[in-house]
C-alpha cells in the first residue's frame, strides 16, 4: 500500500504500519496509471481536483473519496 501524506509528522507512523509513503502533495504526484484502488480524504476546497487526479493514476479499479456536496 502506498500513501501520499502532506503532514510529514505522520510519515513515520505510516511506515511503521508497513505503508510506503511515496509523496507529500497528491496533486503534484507523478505516476503512470498503476493503481487499482484510490482512497481519498482530500481538503474540501480542492476535492474535485483530487478526484480527477485519482482518475488519472487509476489503472483499473475503484475510487473512494470523501467530498463535499459542491
Amino acid at each position: 500500500m502506498d500513501a501520499i501524506e502532506i503532514d510529514i509528522t505522520k510519515h513515520e507512523a505510516l511506515r511503521k504500519l508497513g505503508v510506503d509513503v511515496v509523496g507529500i502533495d497528491f496533486l503534484e504526484f507523478q505516476s503512470a496509471p498503476i493503481y487499482s484502488h484510490c482512497i481519498l480524504n482530500p481538503p474540501f476546497r480542492v476535492g474535485v481536483q483530487h478526484a480527477l487526479k485519482a482518475w488519472d493514476i487509476l489503472w483499473d479499479g475503484e475510487i473512494v473519496a470523501i467530498l463535499n456536496a459542491e
